[in-house]
């Protein structure tokens, strides 16, 4: 019945809708986290404030709760949520305008990319994807091309060991990118925890310039591709600016580390035709 279709749709309207802004579960211990809602509200999840003399300073109204979480929590939370949306029209405009580098931060064991699916298909079957050259991707052109005319693409992935099958498969993406101009670096978690605290993916363009642009790639547990944000304001420029430099001074060369990896290169060494 019609009725019943609408009272079904009015109650799935009503579920308020939330996502994660920042903090995570991972001690498994706590959880604090600041999440938005589809509502334009900010729901809050933190440890209850059981001080009395507080709760009866500010009195807070029945239904409303008090809850506490870290204050660099709440700022981060806050720096994203002054983020801006971007489109693949803002990302080639960004593109387009570089004029001096470009660095990439990979964090995740896996993406799961849909134009990657048939290339992922045949690794499968085969051990090695489809070769790859500037004259079949117009990703490893733009490359090329860009580099050609004196500016820097820089990438980082920081991995864990053992290597998923996906991170095998994208190191010998890697050397097509590597062979197009990109400078690509790994970074091991298991030799360096440090690197543990980088977990969140980005672009940083023109990066030590007055005209540094930071785009923050969103992705699900799966690796799928969720969002990107323009991070506008100095200090989250900063961050991804130190977030680089961390990665990178504890990154190897991709033809240093391929050897370590146990997967066979000899397929792709030469794309570029």
């Amino acid at each position: 019945m019609i009725e019943v279709r609408l009272l079904r749709r009015m109650v799935e309207v009503a579920v308020m809708q939330v996502t994660r802004v920042a903090g995570s579960c991972d001690n498994g211990l706590t959880c604090p986290q600041i999440l938005e809602s589809d509502r334009g509200t900010v729901v809050v999840q933190g440890s209850g404030v059981n001080d009395q003399a507080v709760i009866a300073k500010l009195a807070p109204p029945a239904g409303e709760l008090l809850a506490e979480v870290p204050r660099d929590l709440y700022l981060e939370a806050a720096r994203r949520l002054e983020r801006v949306s971007v489109t693949e029209g803002d990302m080639y405009q960004v593109i387009k305008g570089l004029q001096h580098g470009a660095f990439r931060l990979e964090t995740l064991p896996q993406y799961s990319i849909p134009e990657d699916a048939e290339r992922l298909r045949v690794f499968r079957e085969t051990g090695r994807p489809p070769k790859r050259t500037t004259e079949t991707s117009p990703w490893l052109r733009l490359v090329a091309d860009s580099t050609a005319a004196g500016r820097q693409w820089r990438r980082v992935h920081v991995v864990s060991r053992p290597l998923t099958e996906y991170m095998c498969f994208e190191l010998l993406g890697y050397v097509e990118n590597a062979a197009a101009g990109e400078d690509i670096w790994i970074a091991d978690r298991d030799g360096h925890p440090v690197l543990g605290s980088l977990t969140e993916d980005f672009w940083l363009f023109d990066a030590d310039t007055d005209r540094a642009v930071a785009v923050l790639l969103r992705y699900d547990q799966e690796g799928r591709f969720l969002g990107a944000e323009r991070a506008h304001h100095p200090d989250a420029i900063a961050r991804c600016q130190a977030q680089r430099d961390l990665a990178l001074a504890l990154a190897v060369p991709l033809e240093e580390y391929l050897p370590s990896a146990d997967v066979d290169t000899d397929p792709v060494k030469t794309t570029t035709g």
